[in-house]
């Protein structure tokens, strides 16, 4: 997640660029219907006006680790007490950058990198997440050459294996080509499900596939689509999502001006849908001997209004199935800023939007981080965490008719992720990336310190 850029430029939205000191919050601006179902927003928007009126919930740092050498900072998992953050760092003295996973734990009392090698260029992070009872990592490695030394790549990879045991086989998904590099991995049933964004005929297109099988399109025929992304449900299947787009139309006469914006705006609203692990292979969608064909394997659905501005969508679970949060970049008025909206999700609709934060939402994406289910916390608690229009990070829960809170420990910054109370007690542990400043240097006028990341206490 990083800092605000143009809605065209999702693929790099959430990463963090230490060596330009252009850290910042993870990007997202997103914009759904604002038609006859669209929620009321007046709570929300009373308890957003009311954040600056609350004390911050978070303080620290309880702990906090340097990250020497990283220039870009990605997603973070934990599993048990292990924590896994996706980063590029510099490596060979700083003439080369390569992937790899800072290895740490809920206390940061030690940090060690994994070094995955030099990826593709323009390539995220690495994404850990994880796999059964193990930490997994999926990345795109560097396209292997011919034998005879030529330059002749093998095509472009997306490549999951298990981080801290070397000894099985990588998987390897084969993707086609694609202006964008995003894509999303998740478990289920027992084996890798990836989902990643190619090109078909000028338009975006969502391929799915496990582990050993061929890759198959989810989205629909008419979606130029983007920014796929799962989760892995109880009952063994995944929901895909992604945002769908297409370009407003041009006013009359204006077709031909010389002064228009580099990138047109575009309706973007969310899809969704629902998969069987089981079901995902090729040889199920081939023609039958009678000429006919099967039923299809996915039924997708906007889950937002086409004529919205969703640039962004994030998944979780909750006791009552799936949800879908987007980020909505139109305002009521100039200046209002964006807002966050949540769907429940159900294999052929989405029902029961809610509003979380109605105003005040900037260009960042904002970031969903789940809490570990206790007695305080059931499942699908969870903190959304975003930059509002002045671009300060704010705290919020994701439920409506909460009150969000400005956080200035983590400007500049952003959380990673929340880490497992202890015991009992209420308290909340965020494990948060902070960009130090900059100090004056020697040679260059300018020494950039390294990021850091930062364990915080957060009420709940």
């Amino acid at each position: 997640m990083t800092g605000p850029r143009p809605a065209g430029s999702l693929a790099a939205a959430r990463f963090l660029l230490v060596a330009v000191l252009s850290l910042g919050l993870s990007a997202c601006a997103s914009s759904c219907d604002k038609g006859s179902g669209d929620p009321t927003p007046d709570a929300g928007a009373r308890a957003t006006d009311a954040a600056i009126e609350r004390t911050a919930r978070c303080t620290g740092p309880k702990n906090q680790r340097a990250l020497p050498s990283v220039t870009e900072v990605g997603q973070a998992v934990v599993l048990g007490r292990a924590v896994a953050v996706g980063v590029l760092f510099e490596s060979d003295g700083g003439r080369g950058v390569h992937q790899g996973v800072v290895l740490t734990d809920d206390a940061l009392s030690q940090v060690t990198v994994k070094d995955l090698g030099v990826g593709v260029a323009d390539g995220p992070p690495p994404r850990p997440f994880v796999g059964g009872a193990d930490l997994w990592v999926a990345f795109h490695p560097r396209a292997a050459r011919d034998a005879d030394g030529g330059a002749a790549p093998r095509g472009l990879v997306l490549r999951a294996q298990k981080l801290l045991d070397d000894s099985g086989a990588p998987i390897d998904f084969a993707r086609g080509g694609s202006s964008s590099l995003a894509f999303d991995v998740a478990w289920a049933k027992g084996s890798v499900i990836a989902a990643w964004e190619e090109d078909v005929e000028r338009r975006g297109v969502i391929r799915i596939a496990r582990a050993g099988k061929g890759a198959l399109t989810v989205s629909s025929a008419t979606t130029d689509a983007e920014e796929p992304k799962l989760l892995a449900l109880a009952d063994g299947r995944v929901v895909v999502a992604w945002t769908g787009r297409r370009d407003e139309p041009v006013d009359a006469g204006r077709e031909h001006e010389l002064e228009r914006p580099s990138e047109e705006r575009a309706f973007r609203w969310a899809e969704v849908a629902f998969a069987d692990p089981d079901k995902l292979d090729p040889s199920l969608v081939k023609p039958l001997d009678d000429g006919g064909a099967p039923k299809p394997l996915f039924t997708p659905y906007r889950a937002s209004a086409e004529n919205g501005h969703v640039v962004a969508v994030e998944l979780g679970a909750a006791p009552g199935g799936a949800v879908a949060f987007v980020q909505d970049e139109g305002a009521e008025t100039d200046g209002a800023g964006g807002r966050i909206l949540s769907f429940m999700l159900t294999q052929s609709q989405a029902r029961d939007t809610r509003v979380l934060v109605a105003r005040n939402v900037g260009h960042a994406l904002f970031d969903y981080l789940p809490v570990s289910p206790t007695a305080d916390a059931p499942e699908g608690a969870a903190f959304i965490s975003f930059a509002d229009v002045a671009e300060h990070q704010m705290l919020g829960e994701s439920a409506p008719d909460t009150i969000p809170t400005l956080e200035p420990t983590m400007d500049p910054g952003r959380p990673l992720a929340m880490l497992p109370a202890p015991g009992r007690t209420p308290e909340r542990l965020v494990l948060a990336l902070k960009v130090p400043g900059s100090t004056s240097g020697t040679t260059s006028g300018t020494t950039l310190a390294a990021a850091e990341l930062w364990v915080l206490s957060c009420a709940p």
